[in-house]
Parts: structure tokens; C-alpha cells; sequence
């Protein structure tokens, strides 16, 4: 019988928008997914420029009315 392990990867992308990072985030996701059956989630995405420390936290999803 097989292990089971966990696994926490980081890895950077290069987006013009908020937007366009979330969907190669999700569309890495999915790849994960339909390939490995494994459950891959995104847990945080980060405007993390070159060359400084700080970060700034993007919204993994927006909230929109059901209505809308």
C-alpha cells in the first residue's frame, strides 16, 4: 500500500492584471486536478513585485450578488 503525502508548492507567475493572475492560478488548478486526482487548491495569491519585501494580498474570489 502507497503513502499518502502533502505537499505545499509556491511558484511566481508574470500577469498583466489581478484577473489574469487568478486564471493561470485556477487554470494550474485544474490541470493539477484532471491529471492527478489530488485535490490541488489555491490557498493564496500575492502582488509580490521584484526587488521588494512587501506583498499585497489579491482576493482569491469577488463576491457578486446571485442577482446580478
Amino acid at each position: 500500500m502507497k503513502d499518502r503525502y502533502r505537499v505545499e508548492l509556491s511558484l511566481n507567475i508574470w500577469c498583466e492584471s489581478d484577473e489574469e493572475a487568478r486564471q493561470v492560478a485556477e487554470d494550474i488548478r485544474n490541470e493539477q486536478r484532471e491529471r492527478f486526482d489530488n485535490r490541488c487548491e489555491i490557498i493564496k495569491i500575492c502582488d509580490s513585485p521584484f526587488g521588494r519585501i512587501k506583498e499585497r494580498d489579491i482576493r482569491l474570489y469577488e463576491w457578486r450578488a446571485w442577482y446580478e
